[in-house]
């Protein structure tokens, strides 16, 4: 404990003794229910919060999976938030630091969600709900915002506004929210009208969790719910979805790890995920299609020319701009490599890659790649709405590709170039050019060279772009397109 109490007075350490520190854990978490000292367990679990914050870096996830190999999830719940807090952040850093998607997804699905699970089904006694052919939908929110980064936020209050909007199906949608919202958010709930919102934020953060449950349950009986969708993995989420607060119970992952658990009716998933959950193992029966949605406010909102002037200032003299916007981790070698040599191929360009994660290391990874670094910008996050429209050829991320962001940036003309991803099909199948989709790394710069060089070619592959994303901002067909599958599924558990 002294390693322990050391870091978290100084937050300082070296990656080998950081190693040492997060290793020791295993052990630790699996002697826990014979540790007498509650303040110990709490020490244990701050650090763990922070050391995954500490190192943001590949090593992390490393470390993360030495720790998940070791622990041992036990039969019996001694009472305390450990194993809550040691799954939120054993998921977070695995996943954000995994360079396969696929691989990223079952290993998670088999190391962590299915122990874990396996670890709730031993402790928590769910509870029976008959169906009550109400035809009621609730969404069961964790976490809500309109931040430009957080994917989720978009798409769930655009279907949130498609529920709004226009004639409802039969099918009322309420919403109940875990955590107090921040003031944009909580202004866009309060104006909504057809659909009902309740808090439950205060009684979440000061009951202990089995009267929240108990509590989110009755308040589902009162408002005669049928089927509640989830969002988020969490270690909450899954442990209210074990407990069963209402008949029908979907689940609507983003970036898509099955929860293939008892307390998991369905999955509802965009349609940009079909047949990549299939292959992770979801039956077809289980899957729940919506529309990929998200509001033309969130596309191409309006920015001042100033704004946009200020932004090429930062970028290295070119006259065509090749770009991307994504997290650190999705920044591979061998993506580095096919930059450098678009920027061999074309001497009068410039590159941005835009997003969260360790500068220096992608820094490394670029100069590593042999890349100009004169011609390269890497920037932290930015606005999209800003920087996109610098970007003259779009240069998506490989093997991991992108969701919201590539969409983004289709739906102001600008093409994208696309390498298929292992478990990420149905995304090039439903939201991408196929003429700039492309399966090695020789077709890619190909693509990215031809559209570069001849401006006529770049502005028509650049409204097919927006053509194909545009059905994303009809936000009323969408929502209604939810409604009638979702009532399906339950109606089929009847």
């Amino acid at each position: 404990m002294t390693l322990l109490r050391h870091f978290m007075a100084t937050r300082v350490a070296s990656r080998a003794t950081l190693e040492k520190l997060l290793i020791a854990f295993a052990p630790f978490v699996e002697q826990r229910a014979r540790i007498a000292d509650p303040s110990e367990l709490e020490l244990m679990s701050s650090a763990l919060a922070h050391c995954f914050t500490f190192w943001r870096s590949p090593m992390n996830g490393e470390i993360g999976r030495k720790i998940l190999e070791e622990l041992k999830w036990p039969s019996s719940d001694p009472g305390s938030n450990v194993f809550y807090k040691l799954f939120n952040n054993l998921y977070a850093v695995i996943w954000k630091t995994c360079e396969d998607h696929l691989e990223g997804s079952r290993y998670l699905r088999d190391k962590l969600i299915a122990p874990f699970s396996g670890f709730l089904g031993a402790t928590i006694e769910p509870a029976f709900l008959p169906l009550r052919n109400s035809n009621r939908i609730a969404y069961l929110i964790n976490e809500i915002n309109f931040n430009q980064t957080f994917a989720p936020g978009k798409l769930y209050t655009s279907w949130w506004s498609g529920h709004e909007t226009g004639t409802p199906t039969d099918a009322p949608v309420f919403i109940y929210t875990l955590r107090d919202a921040d003031d944009e958010t909580r202004n866009f709930l309060a104006s909504l009208n057809h659909v009902t919102v309740r808090s439950c934020a205060d009684r979440w953060r000061k009951s202990p969790r089995s009267q929240a449950v108990k509590a989110l349950r009755e308040l589902c009986d009162a408002d005669q719910i049928d089927t509640v969708i989830f969002e988020k993995v969490s270690a909450t989420m899954l442990a209210i979805m074990h407990s069963r607060i209402a008949p029908v119970q979907l689940f609507s992952p983003m970036s898509f790890v099955p929860l293939l658990s008892s307390g998991v009716d369905g999955f509802l998933l965009t349609d940009n995920a079909i047949s990549d959950a299939i292959e992770m193992g979801v039956p077809p029966e289980k899957i729940v299609v919506a529309p990929f949605s998200t509001e033309e406010r969130f596309l191409t909102p309006p920015r001042e020319k100033s704004e946009i002037e200020k932004a090429r200032a930062t970028l290295p003299p070119a006259t065509m701009v090749f770009g991307t916007f994504a997290r650190g981790q999705k920044i591979s070698p061998i993506y580095a490599s096919v930059v450098r040599t678009i920027l061999e191929a074309c001497p009068d360009s410039a590159f941005f890659a835009a997003g969260s994660g360790d500068q220096g290391e992608l820094h490394k990874i670029f100069r590593d790649a042999g890349c100009p670094m004169s011609r390269i910008s890497l920037l932290p996050v930015v606005d999209v709405h800003v920087y996109g429209k610098l970007i003259d050829v779009y240069l998506e991320t490989f093997p991991i590709a992108q969701g919201l962001a590539a969409v983004e940036v289709a739906a102001k003309g600008i093409p994208v170039v696309h390498h298929k991803s292992p478990g990420l099909n149905a995304i090039w199948e439903k939201q991408r050019d196929p003429r700039c989709v492309v399966e090695t790394v020789d077709e890619y710069v190909r693509v990215a060279v031809m559209l570069a060089s001849d401006p006529n070619t770049r502005a028509a592959y650049g409204e097919v772009a927006r053509e194909i994303v545009r059905p994303v901002s009809d936000v009323e067909a969408n929502a209604r397109a939810l409604e009638r599958a979702v009532l399906a599924f339950a109606a089929s558990r009847s």
